[in-house]
Order: C-alpha cells, then structure tokens, then sequence
C-alpha cells in the first residue's frame, strides 16, 4: 500500500469496544470520490478472489457483533481480551489472544464461502487488515504491560518455534518481494516493531485506559475469585463456532459464551498445549452455583458450511477455580487526557458524576472559586487593591501557561471529587455539526439508576443565574470537506508554523 501511495500506516478496527459494527471504510460498496465527482467501487467492501473467479463475501452476525452491554464497556470480546492481557506468561496470553481473534473471523463473515470466516479466503476480503492490524495493537498492549510488570515479552515459553523462519515471508523472491519482510521473517525479529518494521500506533489504550491505568485495573480483577472452564482446542480441518452453556440439573441451558477456531481443509495441523479459559463465575452466581456443585458444561457447535460438529471434538469438562491471587496497590500515574468524544459510557458518568459534586462544593475548593478564577475581579492585582481586575492573562504572552494552570486546578478539583481520569479535551479544529454529545443535553438519563437528572456539564449557576450559549453555527460547524482543513484547524497550523514563541503564542491565542 506504501508502494501505491498510502501515506498513513493500516488503520486499525477496535471491536473491544460496545456495538461495534463494520467500519464505514469497509461496510457500503460503493463511495463518492470527490475528485472523480462520481460513485465508485469501495476496494475495502470486497475484492476479487481471481483464481477462482469469485468475490468476496460477509455475513456479520450484527447481534453478537454489536451487543451493547446494560452499562460499560465489558461485552464478551472486551472481557476475553482482558483475560488475555490479564496472562504473564507469552504462550498463555497468546492463546487467549488468538482464539478471541478468531470470533471476528465468524462474526464477519458468518456461514458464507469465499469470507473472513474461512481459513484459505478469510485474508481476501480486505477488512481483515483493518481487523489485524487491530489485533497486533493488542499485542503491542500486552509487550506494554509486561515491560511495566517487569516480566518478559518474549516467546520464551516457544523458544524453539521463534527461531524457525516464518513462511512464505522467509522465501527469495519470487515467493516475497517484500525486503523488509524478508529480511524479518524469523519472530525474534519482529517484537521492536517500531523501530525494525517502521510503524507505530496513535494509542496504547484499551476500554479508554492507559497501560499504566489498565495494569491497575487486571490487578483489581484478581483480588477476587474467580472460575473458569477450559477448552482444549485443535485443528477440525473447517471453521466453527461454538456456544457454551451450562446445564444445573433440571434447569434450561444457561449461556456463558463462544469460542471460534478457524480453519480449512488445507490447514496446517495444530494443538494448543494449554487451555483456552472462558470465565464462569457470573453464570455461577446467577444460578445459585458454587464451583464444585453439580453441574455441567457443554458446546453447540456448527461450522461454517452448517453442519453440526459433536461436541466431544474438544474437552471441555475441566473446571478452573482461582483464589483470590493479588492484593492491587495504589498506583501513582499521570493523569492522561483524552478526546472527549473517546471516553467510555463509564468515563462519561464517572466525568458527570465529579462535576455535579464539584459544582456542589460551595467552599473556596469548589467550583464557583475556580470559574472565578479566570474572570471575576476579585483578586487582582492583589486581593487589598481598591480596584481589581479579571486576573486572567489575555493578550500577554503568558496566556498558555496561565490557561494550563486553570486546567490543572480543575482537573484536581474533579479528581478530588472523585474523577478518575485526566481532564478530557474537545478538539474543535476536527469537522463538526455539533458541540461534544457530553455538553448538548440539559437532561441525561443516569445509566445505572435510569433516574432523569441536569447534566452539570450542560450548564452551571452564577450570581443566581444559569449560563447559557448562543452558539455561531455559522463558523464552529462545518461538515468534513475532502482534502481541507476546517477554517479553525488553519488558523491552528499557521500557529504550530511559527519558530518564534511569541509569534506562536498571537496567532494561537486568537
């Protein structure tokens, strides 16, 4: 792609995160290229299977693809890759990690032929780059998480196979023509991707949390116990899905997950020397189960061409049960801000939560002393002064640093108040119709109470007065135009072309 003009690296499909669907790059056939002025053909939709004179196809099972969990992040995918990220161990991750992969593989392409879902065809079909190029930012995740654990990142656990060239990538030309590829194909080469394979990732994140935030929070998960069943999984020579229930005598099947595997007539034969977990504790719970009662696990399995496979292909009677394991410390770490429109449904309420406590607080620790702060002639130029003046730096050159020291006086504030995170930013130099979801409405509906309330993010209380905004549509919003910038953005880039700070710092202000 870099060879035909592709400026940019692979972008990434994130389907950890809730109701998720196919990436508008990839799900209508057909876009509007504005430089033809004309309809043409989406190449990411589908593509020529050529020696066989096929296309392409997609069956996305859109109801397990888009679950949309009560509340949160935490859909089945979410929580098989947090398991996976949970491992310290490379072969343990790397089995979790994969065999969720595989579930995007099924839920794509479905019961179809020439799709996703197929071993020998799933790389045709185009998003399956967009899809692994996700799947090794997750990866890149782990190595993160385990350079901040102290622990290896490393195949250790499979040294023999890392040593082994990788084909077709370690074949000559004509086989790979590709010398950086080649010049890699053994898998001790290719853990520093940024630096030997030449491209990196806009963000390490996961369910809107840091590294560092996110090893907090699969410390906190192991402070409780938990129970798993594991699969022993290995090669059928076909693509399957299986559902997994659970079955108290005398009740109905309750339903505790999947697992994919994905394969084809011609696939290399394989076994994992380990099993593949699937959390049962919820399902435990809910029946009235502890893990040593009497009940059993089974699998409904069907391939992709629609037969229903015997569920004693895999071994599925091992119950896993793990104690409490890890006492999860406070952690120091710097507070990261995000995109606003980035954050979570959970980051979003912990964000209205700590306001609505923050514009409750009536002390000089509050909110109405910190909006004070930038406007209200209160202080300056010194709090005894018979005629004071808005303390805020306009027009100086010190407006940036006084402005990012208000910020962090109110992100410590909301911290205070019980905010979990940095203090989120808009980026209005992107396209807009809009101000950011989280500010447009005077009302929200609380997600766990479902009770109705003000949302402290639309409007606050001044003097005995609401504030309000009379917003210039006109200039602020303006739809996404091929090839522009929007008027802000720039203005924004004239600023970041200056070399001199107090040239950067007119053009910025204003």
């Amino acid at each position: 792609l870099r060879a035909r003009g592709l400026k940019i690296g692979i972008p990434y499909w994130d389907w950890t995160k809730p109701g998720t669907t196919i990436p508008f790059l990839a799900d209508n056939a057909t876009y509007f290229d504005n430089e033809a002025g004309q309809q043409l053909h989406n190449p990411f939709h589908d593509a020529q299977i050529a020696f066989l004179g096929e296309t392409t196809q997609r069956q996305p099972q859109t109801e397990q693809l888009g679950k949309q969990p009560k509340y949160g992040d935490h859909t089945e995918l979410f929580d098989g890759m947090l398991l996976a990220l949970e491992q310290e161990n490379f072969c343990d991750f790397e089995v979790q990690f994969e065999v969720v992969h595989n579930a995007i593989h099924f839920l794509v392409g479905g019961f179809t032929s020439f799709s996703l879902s197929t071993l020998h065809y799933s790389a045709f079909d185009p998003i399956f780059f967009l899809h692994h190029s996700n799947v090794d930012r997750l990866w890149a995740i782990w190595q993160q998480l385990q350079i901040l654990r102290g622990l290896p990142y490393k195949a250790h656990c499979a040294n023999s196979m890392t040593q082994e060239l990788l084909k077709p990538f370690g074949f000559p030309p004509p086989w790979n023509n590709d010398e950086k590829t080649f010049n890699n194909a053994r898998p001790t080469n290719v853990y520093d991707y940024e630096s030997v394979l030449d491209y990196t990732y806009d963000t390490l994140q996961f369910g809107g949390m840091t590294v560092d935030q996110l090893n907090h929070y699969l410390e906190e998960r192991q402070t409780r116990a938990r129970t798993f069943v594991g699969l022993q999984l290995h090669n059928i020579g076909v693509s399957a899905w299986a559902t997994i229930t659970i079955n108290a005598p005398g009740g109905e099947p309750y339903t505790i997950g999947h697992a994919a595997v994905l394969g084809g007539e011609a696939e290399m034969p394989w076994r994992f020397d380990r099993l593949y977990k699937v959390e049962i504790t919820a399902a435990l719970t809910a029946l009235g189960l502890n893990y040593d009662d009497d009940y059993e696990v089974h699998l409904t399995i069907n391939d992709v061409n629609g037969n229903v496979v015997d569920e004693d292909i895999f071994s599925h009677d091992t119950i896993i049960h793990l104690p409490p394991t890890v006492h999860a410390e406070d952690h120091e770490h710097h507070n990261v801000r995000s995109d606003v429109s980035m954050l979570t449904a959970v980051q979003v309420q912990n964000l209205r939560d700590a306001f609505e406590s923050l514009e409750g607080d009536t002390t000089v620790e509050g909110f109405g002393q910190i909006a004070a702060f930038h406007g209200q002639p209160l202080w300056c130029p010194s709090p005894e002064a018979e005629r004071k003046y808005a303390c805020c730096t306009h027009g100086m050159a010190v407006f940036p640093h006084w402005h990012r020291l208000l910020t962090v006086q109110a992100e410590n504030a909301l911290l205070h108040h019980g905010f979990e995170d940095g203090l989120p930013y808009w980026d209005w130099t992107l396209p807009m119709t809009s101000l950011p979801e989280i500010v447009v409405n005077e009302m929200y509906t609380h997600p766990e109470t479902q009770q109705l309330k003000h949302n402290p993010l639309h409007d606050a209380t001044v003097n005995g007065h609401k504030t309000v905004r009379s917003v210039r549509e006109d200039f602020l919003f303006e739809p996404h135009s091929h090839g522009k910038l929007t008027r802000l953005a720039e203005q924004v880039m004239l600023a970041f072309e200056q070399e001199d700070f107090c040239d950067f710092e007119i053009q910025f202000e204003i």
